[in-house]
């Protein structure tokens, strides 16, 4: 008989390692389903449930656009989804870059900040560009800033005589072409009045009778035109007998014109240097003691050094 030592192992019977085994592999998958429904929950608190609904759009820094209709944007937004699935009603979810690119089309804000605040708060900062110059075009002014951007239209206060004037049926083809003249001049020296009046005197006013530049929510046109208008004005304003009543863009080329509250035209050149040109006005009024009466027509200073004036 072979009596040496053999190892027998009973397969029913389990050690005390294979439990431990069995139960820390039973432990692993609890923690795992705990933590997969803990980060399900976590998402669904997140972007599905009303725990960050936004119920406060907070509205800071205008004073002339109305800031209902901003809000409604907003609340348009936040009326659509984000990637097909998630609610913009959610500030988590609220698409910041998209309002901005709304409101930058829609109003041309100098400046827009939107921030989140938790748990339910949008906050929206504007910064409103300024008032730079009048614009008149087809019978209407406007406001608008130093881009050419629309801000608003000006509403003139006009005496009742001169709106929707009414010519007599009964008046001949002369009469009335005489009649119409002389109603379209007060109607426009009355308008350009009222203008500057609601103004405050404040902003240069530039009248376009050439071609049409106002398009849509900006005046398309050389930005040089709107920087001569505000330096010239700048330059001259203190000399009283050269005090500007409006500019003027017709379809002379490359030419601005500044009228005169005496009614003097004068030419300026948008292709040569405008302090050049302010410094010869100045110094040709200086020279001039009879200057009202020697000069009634135009002083042209396009020509370099060269002064022209009738």
């Amino acid at each position: 008989m072979d009596y040496s030592k053999k190892k027998l192992e009973n397969p029913f019977h389990q050690t005390n390692h294979g439990i431990k085994r069995d139960e820390l592999s039973l432990r692993l998958k609890i923690s795992c389903l705990a933590l997969l429904g803990l980060l399900v929950a976590l998402l669904y608190l997140m972007f599905f449930s009303a725990a960050f609904d936004i119920k406060k759009i907070q509205i800071t820094g205008l004073s002339r656009a109305n800031i209902g209709e901003v809000e409604k944007l907003a609340l348009g937004q936040s009326g659509e989804n984000r990637f097909w699935l998630f609610r913009q009603q959610n500030l988590l979810i609220f698409d910041k870059k998209a309002l901005t690119r709304t409101l930058a089309d829609t109003y041309h804000f100098k400046e827009i900040k939107i921030k989140k605040s938790l748990f339910h708060t949008l906050k929206i900062n504007l910064t409103e560009r300024g008032y730079s110059y009048i614009w008149q075009e087809k019978d209407k002014y406007y406001y608008i800033d130093q881009d050419g951007y629309l801000i608003n239209e000006l509403v003139l206060n006009l005496p009742a005589t001169l709106i929707n004037p009414e010519i007599p049926a009964t008046s001949s083809a002369s009469t009335v072409l005489a009649t119409t003249t002389v109603v379209t001049e007060d109607y426009f020296k009355s308008t350009i009045e009222a203008a500057s009046v609601a103004s405050n005197n404040g902003y240069p006013i530039i009248v376009n009778v050439g071609a049409e530049h106002f398009k849509g929510d900006r005046v398309d046109i050389d930005q040089v035109y709107l920087e001569f208008a505000g330096k010239i004005n700048d330059g001259i304003k203190n000399e009283p007998e050269l005090t500007v009543k409006y500019f003027l863009i017709d379809k002379d080329f490359n030419t601005i014109k500044a009228i005169l509250d005496s009614g003097l035209t004068i030419y300026f050149s948008t292709r040569e240097n405008q302090d050049s040109q302010i410094n010869n006005l100045i110094v040709l009024k200086k020279e001039k003691s009879d200057f009202n009466k020697l000069i009634k027509k135009k002083i042209d200073l396009r020509y370099g050094d060269k002064v022209y004036y009738e």
